[in-house]
């Protein structure tokens, strides 16, 4: 539990370190030597129609070829609503086409100019993939880790309902946490979590840190169960939301919090929410089958995942490296003379 409290901290930290860019800057321009795929934009131009999300990241970066698939998905998604995805990154154009003949990316693809764009955006951040999210008016709204929030946020902004007010007011009590958190103020760290909370209920990261937090602290079980019905209420809509509560339980370590009848609970409910074509969600269903080892069920929601994004025109390099995981399973469980 101290390790996962210790990630989690570390994380945070990295989210609101100081920062070139904060909640409320313009944003730079994005200087490209050479566009790799699309032509991009200027998110330093505002004309009042176009959201752009920035991200950096580069061939090498294993979590951010996790990244890539959903941001293919959002660009299908949001393209004809006004939206602009660029993926920067600062390798030469060679190894950049070389991956994308078998790593398909959809959306802009820039090689940075001499590190000019990496300099003006991503000062003060130590790690790759990050995404900046840049409104209508020009303005840097959000920034973090692509999947960790960056598709609620993107939601709300081409929506019209994103709060900017509340963004910096959240973006603040961040940065009072880390100071909190540098001195081990252990409870005025939680109560800066709950005010987090009352601002952006619907942050499931929020939600994960929090209870990390009381885990590291000894809070009583039953306020710990608490935060998980309160995670699952305020994220009943958001699908990597619930996702993500399947899968810190499915890490837990400690016999109290391994709840997993919740874990399949909101595991399902994901998949349903995204009518069974997001492939994490999928996949974090069939990892909640494989632990209670129902793997005809874990085979099934596999191979309906399969199908409807094949209807839809989604490759899933994941799923089918799973589909000969469990199929192997089902060999052994074969000779074994057990029910394939």
């Amino acid at each position: 539990m101290v390790k996962i409290f210790c990630a989690v901290l570390g994380m945070m930290m990295l989210a609101t370190a100081a920062l070139a860019l904060g909640v409320g800057d313009q944003a730079p321009a994005v200087k490209v030597k050479k566009w790799a795929h699309g032509k991009g934009g200027n998110p330093a131009k505002a004309d009042g129609k176009t959201v752009y999300v920035v991200e950096f990241w580069a061939t090498w970066c294993g979590p951010c070829l996790t990244t890539i698939p959903h941001l293919n998905e959002f660009h299908d998604k949001y393209r004809g609503q006004g939206v602009i995805i660029m993926g920067i990154t600062s390798e030469d154009l060679a190894t950049v086409k070389k991956f994308m003949k078998t790593t398909p990316m959809k959306y802009n693809v820039g090689i940075d100019d001499q590190r000019a764009t990496n300099a003006a955006y991503m000062k003060g951040i130590r790690g790759i993939p990050h995404a900046f999210v840049i409104n209508r008016k020009g303005k840097v709204v959000w920034h973090g880790h692509p999947m960790s929030g960056l598709e609620r946020i993107l939601e709300q902004v081409v929506a019209g309902t994103f709060d900017p007010k509340k963004a910096k007011q959240v973006a603040t009590l961040k940065n009072q946490f880390i100071a909190l958190a540098r001195q081990q103020k252990f409870e005025e760290m939680l109560t800066i979590l709950n005010q987090i909370a009352k601002l952006d209920p619907g942050d499931p990261q929020n939600h994960n840190y929090k209870i990390e937090l009381m885990k590291h602290m000894k809070k009583d079980a039953k306020d710990i169960a608490a935060s998980y019905r309160t995670w699952r209420k305020a994220c009943a809509k958001n699908a990597s939301g619930l996702a993500e509560i399947a899968n810190v339980i499915l890490k837990e370590s400690e016999p109290a919090f391994y709840d997993i009848e919740l874990a399949l609970l909101v595991a399902r409910k994901a998949v349903k929410l995204t009518r069974g074509t997001d492939e994490a969600a999928i996949i974090t269903l069939i990892m909640v089958y494989q632990e209670l080892c129902c793997f005809d069920k874990a085979k099934a929601i596999l191979k309906q995942g399969i199908a409807v994004r094949k209807r839809k025109s989604l490759k899933s390099p994941k799923l089918l490296k799973i589909r000969k995981f469990l199929n192997k399973i089902a060999l052994v469980r074969k000779k074994l003379g057990q029910k394939p």
